[in-house]
């Protein structure tokens, strides 16, 4: 399905209160955080307990968003799950590749790489002071061994994405000037270099 038309009542509520400021921002803001995180707990733990059925008979069936990290996608109540899971990227026995692990699987470099994704954006969220730029909620659900991403859905699909990769890093996008001076702004302020990706 197309992203831009699910229901993104949480991504609005959550750019709604980014909006305000005053002490009535941060009340609002840890209220929704909650009802956020809860309801991902509530059904991310019904995702993993049923991540061994068939699709047909999981009560939360997987939908087909395209993107390689984490394999099955879930979508339920404006939320986006995902698994922390290594994919496979390459085939072939000489020629097989994981994403994270490299010639060998490894599901806790690909767990760690999410976690690492929401010490980014909280990282990303305190340093956006000056610019205009807007973020999902995020929250990480560990159960029985499994870790899922959980995202608030954004209005996006694939011809809008501007920067970054959408493919494991296949393509690249930086199609943006303002975005990109905005991208060094944050990398100044977070202390990180730009570097090429292929010829990008």
């Amino acid at each position: 399905p197309d992203l831009a038309a699910t229901d993104n009542a949480y991504n609005r509520r959550f750019q709604e209160i980014m909006e305000l400021s005053g002490p009535s921002k941060y009340i609002q803001m840890a209220a929704l955080g909650r009802d956020f995180v809860s309801l991902a707990e509530v059904y991310g733990r019904i995702i993993i307990s049923e991540r061994c059925l068939p699709a047909e008979q999981k009560s939360i069936k997987p939908v087909a968003l395209g993107g390689q990290a984490g394999g099955s996608k879930f979508i339920v109540q404006g939320i986006l799950f995902k698994y922390a899971l290594d994919v496979k990227i390459g085939e072939g026995s000489r020629r097989e590749k994981w994403l994270y692990g490299g010639k060998r699987r490894d599901d806790a470099a690909a767990m760690k790489a999410a976690s690492n994704e929401l010490l980014g954006l909280s990282s990303f969220i305190k340093c956006n002071s000056t610019n205009n730029i807007r973020f999902p909620m995020m929250a990480l659900i560990d159960y029985c061994g499994y870790r899922l991403v959980a995202v608030s859905t954004l209005p996006i699909n694939s011809s809008t994405i501007v920067y970054g990769s959408a493919d494991a890093g296949k393509t690249v996008h930086n199609t943006d000037e303002k975005i990109a001076n905005v991208m060094q702004d944050f990398g100044h302020d977070l202390n990180l270099r730009e570097h090429m990706v292929f010829n990008t």
